[in-house]
């Protein structure tokens, strides 16, 4: 095999992270906030990758996301918006907001909750 290329080299060495803040939710919410953060770290992989994707146009790219969602009584997610970021990002925020879509999480409480979420991503080079 041939050696890597500088650009694979660098996306070797690239270390990317995504912390995803407890949730804030509403006092009347079915959600259990520990569980539903739990759920939100488990679906993480995919909302990194919306992130790596656009990081092969900007490595120093970072920044902080925060995003709201809303579920109904069966759990099922039928809102998704982001409220604001400091990421330049284009169509990373279109690609977070897709992977939120498929979220299903089942209320404690059989009722629609929303929950809102502060994702912050990072990159560095090691």
């Amino acid at each position: 095999l041939p050696p890597p290329t500088a650009d694979e080299m660098k996306k070797i060495r690239r270390i990317v992270t995504l912390q995803i803040n407890p949730p804030t939710t509403t006092q009347d919410s079915g959600l259990d906030q520990g569980a539903l953060h739990a759920y939100a770290r488990k679906q993480a992989p995919q909302l990194r990758t919306c992130y790596e994707t656009h990081l092969d146009q900007d490595a120093s790219l970072d920044g902080v996301m925060q995003v709201t969602v809303r579920f109904e009584a069966d759990g099922s997610l039928n809102y998704a918006r982001i409220d604001w970021t400091t990421l330049n990002i284009g169509k990373a925020g279109d690609c977070v907001l897709q992977q939120l879509r498929r979220w299903k999480f089942k209320p404690q409480l059989p009722r629609s909750s929303v929950a809102v979420f502060r994702l912050d991503f990072s990159v560095r080079n090691h």
